[in-house]
């Protein structure tokens, strides 16, 4: 179980069209639970370098800034585009 609490996340996150299209199939067709990428992109925003996400850097000529991060105990990965402030 995956508890909140009051700490400001780090990143704020917007989730593109083509992102909730996948989650949706991925969803449907029961390889992955909701719980588990919630529960993953939570502890993403509290903490960026838990070693658990295995969150890295990407070579991509389209997007420089191209990261991914592993959905939690899974072979899966979300894939984001970071911007910073």
């Amino acid at each position: 179980m995956f508890f909140t609490s009051n700490i400001k996340p780090i990143y704020s996150i917007q989730f593109t069209k083509q992102y909730i299209r996948t989650k949706k199939k991925i969803l449907k067709q029961f390889i992955l639970k909701e719980e588990q990428i919630k529960d993953t992109i939570a502890l993403f925003q509290k903490n960026v370098n838990e070693p658990s996400l295995h969150y890295k850097k990407m070579t991509c000529k389209k997007d420089k800034n191209r990261y991914s991060i592993r959905v939690l105990n899974t072979q899966y990965r979300i894939l984001m585009t970071v911007y910073r402030r």
